[in-house]
């Protein structure tokens, strides 16, 4: 089975400096604390002149559009999310989006390459033996803005018609069923 980093598609005018009304504390989206979180979230945000809305946006955090969450859902009903909508308070300009709570898998492979420095990784190989199941996920130990997603999944996405996402194979090392 094939594995994808899902991450955002460069260029387009995306809303930025979303939550900088700390309209939810990010720190609380984990399993612990996810309780914390109320049902309407109202996160500000600032907007070029031409905006584009994409499918998943990964700044402060992931989130996703109804389609994209309706997708995991498939793959995963028992996922945990929270609904947030972004508002720009000037204009008024809303949209809604998902907070999907991801599992973070150990699945790092001893192959994984790191730069000079040691705090970066450059080239990000998984282990075939350590990934689970699991549909979409991020992968415990690297802190990028970015999302994985089996290849089925990311069919099932783009098939929806998803835009504004880039999707890059990872490389897997090993074999699931040695």
């Amino acid at each position: 089975m094939k594995y994808y980093k899902i991450t955002q598609e460069e260029g387009n005018c995306i809303p930025y400096r979303i939550n900088s009304n700390h309209g939810i504390d990010i720190r609380w989206l984990n399993s612990e604390d996810i309780g914390k979180i109320g049902r309407n979230n109202i996160l500000s945000m600032d907007l070029p002149m031409e905006v584009f809305f994409p499918d998943a946006l990964f700044e402060p955090c992931v989130m996703v559009s109804r389609t994209f969450m309706e997708t995991i859902l498939m793959y995963q009903e028992d996922i945990v999310y929270k609904s947030v909508k972004l508002l720009h308070f000037d204009t008024r300009k809303h949209v809604t989006y998902f907070c999907p709570l991801l599992d973070e898998v150990p699945c790092l492979s001893e192959k994984t390459q790191y730069n000079n420095s040691g705090n970066r990784i450059v080239r990000l190989i998984l282990a075939a033996d350590k990934v689970q199941e699991k549909a979409a996920f991020k992968v415990d130990g690297y802190h990028e803005h970015y999302m994985i997603g089996r290849e089925d999944f990311v069919e099932s996405i783009l098939r929806r018609g998803a835009r504004g996402i880039s999707f890059e194979e990872v490389e897997i090392d090993g074999s699931r069923w040695c």
